[in-house]
């Protein structure tokens, strides 16, 4: 019987082969692997650079987007007047801040499609004006606007609203709830203030309340936009019921307004502007702290913006 020294020594090459063998394999199969998977590694770490490249882009956008958004501190009005614009020039422009997968035909009727696509296309200009690169979609529930970046996420500081007659669309954008309502300065609302507003707004309004740089203004269809306004300004519109709240009338140009229901978009001190713009009023509605020398910033779009 061999001692237990020279037992191991003659075991020792055998295992010695057997690491050699087991690393062969190894290196052989790491070969086979490289070869076969080589590609795929090239192209998966191209596809990681390429996913970092675009999150850098993404961010650059987003801080043009977070700079712009700094700079618009109050609120921005922008009236469009649209009559003699053509229907595709204002389609081609209001697409722009239309998400892709998002754009469909709208209305029946030639005067219901050009002013949707003009009001899309006030705030298309009025995003390219500031330098903002943002889309808009209603809210499934009510229908307020929305606005999105392109990727579809919501961005939460700024807020717009659109008004329009047949002839004129009022664009406007604040980094808080904002409404905006347009008429003419002459229409009659004789009909529907009576349903829409309470006795006493409507004795104080005929007293000569309402007025924009001294000028008095027709009272019951200033009365009329200026509660539109304010109802669009919390996210329901008409669905609100103009008559559930009223407009507290100062000697200033700002009316506080009572408001004791709530709505999707929530304002603490609203407040109602009216500006005039012959032969038109335009009235905005947000918080007071964004209006407190009654004066919004205005600018017109004319048809030049749209080449």
């Amino acid at each position: 019987m061999l001692s237990p020294k020279i037992e191991k020594r003659r075991r020792a090459p055998a295992r010695l082969d057997f690491v050699i063998c087991i690393f062969t394999a190894t290196f052989s199969i790491t070969k086979r692997l490289t070869v076969r998977f080589g590609d795929k590694l090239k192209k998966l770490k191209y596809l990681s650079r390429l996913a970092i490249l675009k999150i850098n882009i993404k961010l650059k956008n987003d801080m043009k987007t977070i700079d712009a958004l700094n700079k618009l501190l109050g609120i921005e009005l922008f009236l469009f007047p649209f009559q003699d614009c053509e229907t595709m020039s204002l389609q081609a422009m209001g697409n722009r801040v239309v998400l892709p997968g998002n754009r469909k035909r709208v209305g029946k009727s030639v005067e219901r499609m050009r002013s949707y696509w003009a009001g899309r296309c006030a705030l298309a200009v009025a995003f390219e004006r500031l330098g903002i690169e943002a889309y808009i979609e209603p809210a499934p529930d009510y229908g307020y606007l929305e606005v999105f970046t392109k990727d579809g996420e919501k961005i939460s500081d700024l807020y717009v609203n659109l008004s329009h007659t047949e002839s004129i669309v009022a664009a406007v954008l604040a980094p808080c709830p904002v409404g905006v309502d347009i008429e003419l300065a002459d229409r009659d609302a004789t009909r529907v203030i009576s349903r829409v507003a309470s006795e006493l707004e409507m004795s104080l309004a005929k007293k000569g309340v309402f007025a924009t740089n001294g000028k008095l203004l027709n009272p019951n269809i200033a009365l009329w936009s200026a509660k539109e306004a304010a109802a669009k300004a919390v996210g329901l519109g008409m669905k609100f019921g103009l008559n559930s709240f009223e407009i507290h009338f100062t000697k200033e140009d700002i009316y506080r307004v009572k408001n004791d229901r709530k709505g999707p978009l929530f304002l603490k001190n609203p407040s109602v502007v009216i500006e005039s713009f012959d032969p038109y009023i335009v009235s905005v509605c947000s918080e007071s702290e964004m209006m407190p020398s009654g004066r919004i910033c205005r600018r017109l779009i004319s048809s030049f913006d749209l080449d």
